[in-house]
């Protein structure tokens, strides 16, 4: 179980990687930019955090993690108070303005996914509206920014600073595993009926059948049964609030498809060159 709910977490820190790709149509020489730009910032995102976990593993025990997590008390801040003493400001403004970066770029990126469908007829139009001067979608980012802060606000009342960051980034990584299962069968379904000349059986049949199952371990591992036993606060909620989110999505696009069933035909061929 602790093997698992430590994969959840380094899940999480790769699957911010993907917002960038939501500013593509913003780029130049999106398709061979960002692709390679991506694979090599994860490998060395991999590199270290592999040399910052063992450097965490040397300074505290394991089991003094536990205790501080299971208190919700963030094992960093301890860590910098011990070892650097008065110096520890330094880690925690660290800590402190990489958090705010992570959070301004991941409205970045889901402002443009809701711009885009705004702009496309899957959501209302007032996501789709530009900034007239800076030609940003700034409707979407003030509603993502307004949302962000309330919900941050509800969540830390009612789990403190640090369990609020454990809860979201576990639904996080449960819809980016759901994400993924979705992407790789799109790969396949996509170049089989459109790209057909081009229709590879290791890439796009192999490749996504290893995708689908590395994203299916961690969702069976991570969010089943141990998950559950955790309580209400800590492992039953996440389980209710992700279903939930995953039955209204569902029940929305099929009435999308019943009511306007234009909408989700009209984009896929018409960008094909």
């Amino acid at each position: 179980r602790g093997l698992f709910q430590g994969l959840v977490f380094g899940l999480l820190s790769f699957v911010g990687f993907g917002v960038i790709t939501t500013a593509a149509e913003e780029t130049q020489s999106p398709r061979s930019v960002i692709p390679r730009v991506m694979l090599i910032a994860c490998v060395f995102l991999g590199f270290y955090w592999a040399l910052t976990s063992w450097s965490f593993c040397v300074a505290f025990p394991a089991e003094a993690w536990a205790t501080y997590v299971a208190k919700g008390t963030n094992p960093v801040a301890v860590m910098a108070r011990q070892y650097w003493h008065a110096g520890s400001i330094v880690v925690i403004v660290t800590a402190i303005t990489a958090a705010l970066g992570v959070y301004l770029a991941s409205i970045v990126g889901y402002a443009r996914v809701a711009y885009a469908m705004g702009r496309d007829g899957t959501l209302t139009a007032f996501f789709g509206r530009l900034h007239a001067r800076y030609k940003v979608p700034w409707t979407a980012q003030h509603v993502a920014l307004v949302v962000t802060l309330g919900v941050a606000a509800l969540w830390c009342h009612w789990l403190g600073i640090y369990l609020t960051y454990d809860w979201w980034g576990t639904v996080v990584v449960f819809f980016a595993m759901v994400s993924n299962i979705f992407v790789n069968i799109a790969c396949t379904v996509f170049f089989y009926r459109f790209r057909r000349q081009q229709f590879n059986g290791l890439w796009h049949v192999l490749f996504p059948i290893l995708g689908i199952g590395t994203s299916l371990m961690p969702l069976y591992y991570s969010f089943g049964a141990g998950l559950w036993r955790e309580g209400w606060q800590k492992g039953q909620s996440i389980i209710v609030f992700s279903v939930l989110v995953v039955v209204l999505s569902t029940l929305y696009t099929v009435g999308l498809a019943v009511l306007k069933p234009e909408v989700l035909k009209r984009s896929s061929l018409r960008t094909l060159p």
